[in-house]
């Protein structure tokens, strides 16, 4: 009780109303911008494909070539989508099908590279529902994408 008390007798300067300067770390005071966990600066954010067509639909009115995709105004070409694989098509080279969100559909690929690649796509198959993380791609007003990870 008596240190609490010593804070409230008369003129004490408190640690924060010195006037010494803080020594001149900047790298410990400055966060670094890629350890950020600031959704805005996140490289891969979920959404649906209502945003995705709207965000083409806004990119090529304004611009007419190729888009620049923004979902509520931050820069995405990394997502990840949920939903009902439709038109399945297996390929040698990969497989390609259409992903139904109950928003809309894109029409999604993804190639086969080694063996890792064809075991994750194994089980891709009509009326499963999958988790994918897509690279979007838009060319001549089509929309459509990349997958990279399929659960």
């Amino acid at each position: 009780m008596a240190a609490a008390a010593s804070y409230f007798t008369g003129p004490t300067i408190l640690p924060s109303q010195r006037a010494t300067a803080a020594p001149d770390n900047s790298a410990v005071a400055t966060p670094s911008l890629a350890k950020s966990r600031d959704p805005r600066c996140s490289g891969c954010s979920p959404t649906t494909v209502r945003h995705i067509a709207r965000s083409f639909a806004a990119a090529d009115a304004t611009s007419g070539g190729d888009p620049v995709i923004s979902i509520d105004g931050v820069d995405a070409t990394n997502v990840w989508l949920l939903g009902r694989a439709v038109s399945v098509m297996n390929m040698e080279a990969g497989v390609s099908f259409t992903l139904d969100d109950g928003t809309g559909q894109i029409a999604l690929m993804r190639w086969i590279t080694d063996d890792i690649d064809a075991k994750e796509v194994s089980f891709v198959q009509n009326g499963l529902y999958l988790k994918v993380q897509v690279t979007l791609v838009g060319f001549q007003a089509k929309q459509h994408g990349f997958a990279h990870s399929i659960r």
